[in-house]
Formats: C-alpha cells, sequence, structure tokens
C-alpha cells in the first residue's frame, strides 16, 4: 500500500508492505495513527532520494505469512528472500520487510548453522542436568554462555533447574572439565546423559 502526504513543496511518499491504495493525510494527521497495520515506509523527497526507515508497531501481529516465513527459516536460515518469495508466491519486498521486522521484534533472534561436533573432531556430546543455589544461577549461566565447549544452557522448572549442553574430545574431558570448572559454584550434577544421536529433521 502507497500512502502518499504532501508538505509544501516536499511529496512524502510511504511505502506500506502489500499496498494498494492511496491515503492522503492533511499536515495534522500522523499515517502512524491512521494505518493500524503500518510494517515499514520509505521515504522520498521531491528528487526521488531514498531514506528507509523501519516501525516496530505495539499491535502488530504474527500473521500466516510471517508464520510460513518462520517455518522455512527455522529449517534453513540460510535461505534468501528471493528463496522465500518464491517458495510462498510472494512479493520479495514483502518478505524482506516481514523478516526485517521480525527481527526487531525480537522474534527472529539470531540465525546459527546447526553443527556435526562428531566431524569437527568431538568425540562426546552431553546433556548434564544440574541443581543450582539460586543466587548462584545467574553467575553460572554467565560464565556457561562465555565457554566455547558449551553449546546451550535451558532454565528449568523442578528440582534439577538447569540442562547444560556440552561438547568435548572425549566423555573423560567433559568429566575433567566439570571437576575444573564447577567447583566454584554452589551446584550438584544430578545427571550426565550422553547424546548418542541427534536425528536431523
Amino acid at each position: 500500500m502507497h500512502v502518499r502526504r504532501s508538505l509544501h513543496s516536499v511529496t512524502f511518499v510511504y511505502i506500506i508492505a502489500e499496498a494498494v491504495d492511496f491515503i492522503v493525510f492533511s499536515k495534522s494527521q500522523s499515517p502512524l495513527k491512521n494505518v493500524e497495520a503500518i510494517r515499514s515506509f520509505e521515504l522520498l523527497d521531491k528528487n526521488f532520494n531514498l531514506v528507509y526507515y523501519q516501525f516496530n508497531v505495539k499491535d502488530f501481529k504474527i500473521d500466516r505469512l510471517d508464520y510460513e516465513i518462520l517455518a522455512l527459516l527455522e529449517k534453513d536460515c540460510s535461505r534468501t528472500y528471493s528463496d522465500i518469495a518464491k517458495e510462498l508466491n510472494a512479493n520479495i519486498w514483502t518478505v524482506r520487510d516481514r523478516i526485517e521486522l521480525l527481527k526487531k521484534r525480537g522474534i527472529i533472534e539470531r540465525c546459527r548453522a546447526e553443527l556435526d561436533y562428531s566431524k569437527m573432531g568431538y568425540g562426546c556430546e552431553a546433556l548434564l542436568f544440574l541443581v543450582i543455589n539460586p543466587s548462584k544461577m545467574n553467575e553460572f549461566i554467565s560464565f556457561m554462555k562465555s565457554n566455547d565447549k558449551v553449546k546451550g544452557v535451558t532454565v528449568m522448572t523442578g528440582d534439577e533447574r538447569l540442562m547444560v549442553y556440552i561438547v568435548d574430545k572425549t566423555c573423560a574431558d567433559i568429566k575433567e572439565f566439570i571437576q575444573q570448572k564447577f567447583s566454584g559454584f554452589d551446584l550438584d550434577v544430578k545427571k550426565f546423559n550422553i547424546v548418542l544421536e541427534r536425528p536431523k529433521k
């Protein structure tokens, strides 16, 4: 939808995803107050010089196209705008705007490669279930996230409040890591489960 607005000698054109109509605003009106589903706009001056802006809309809701885009990115986050647009039969610029807004809204946090650690020389992958003193939890989580061997930390309900996903060359190396690095925290490793297989989607 293209929203055109004139201010004195300068003409501003607000380009909104999936637009087909023109809406004319008076000087006192704001397009943000008049269009509920604004996702993004481009600002052009009278010489058609372009400055690109995007808005985070408080009442933004995920629709069917957003879910379809997210499903494709969840399977393969390296897919391009054009690839996604072609598969969903959507406009490439609409797809781009949707993805950028999903990022700004925190729905897409990051794009990360899924690695096969066994082919990288890591012979052991383990899930550790921990009981930890609540006063030490945040410090421990920060410490775990800063270590390259730790690939994930999950906070859960129940007595075993934390699950740590860790990799190393051997399981003996992981046990040694636990003895060396966990000793400064008030915690107990309740379970040490070795990952046998991670079935691919």
